[in-house]
């Protein structure tokens, strides 16, 4: 087995012989005490770039269910309480909707994909 330093100190290319072949099979692993490599940032910025991309067509959803007129938090199963210093709501009716047609939404979208 032969350990190469790769350009950054933290992480090593390893390169051994496979058990079932001759051909040298090479893999990276991290030096002891060093951070994530750099494949996982990567990842891990794609994951924040669609949770923000999600986030931002949600927002649009609401401003144009507002829009047309759909009384999202409003409907007859929502509860308010309003006390003298403090207030509390929940949406349950809305709640039940939006997860009605979200699992529809789901359900067409990965019958479709097929």
């Amino acid at each position: 087995m032969q350990a190469i330093p790769s350009r950054s100190a933290k992480v090593v290319v390893v390169t051994t012989w496979s058990e079932c072949g001759r051909n040298p099979v090479r893999f990276q692993r991290q030096a002891s005490g060093a951070g994530p490599t750099l494949e996982w940032m990567q990842g891990f910025g794609r994951l924040l770039i669609y949770a923000g991309v999600f986030i931002v067509l949600l927002g649009v959803c609401v401003l144009a269910a507002e829009k047309l007129g759909l009384p999202l938090g409003r409907l007859p199963g929502d509860f308010a309480w309003r006390g003298k210093r403090s207030s509390v709501y929940f949406p349950l009716a809305t709640c039940l909707l939006l997860s009605v047609v979200l699992s529809l939404l789901l359900y067409l979208f990965n019958h479709l994909r097929r």
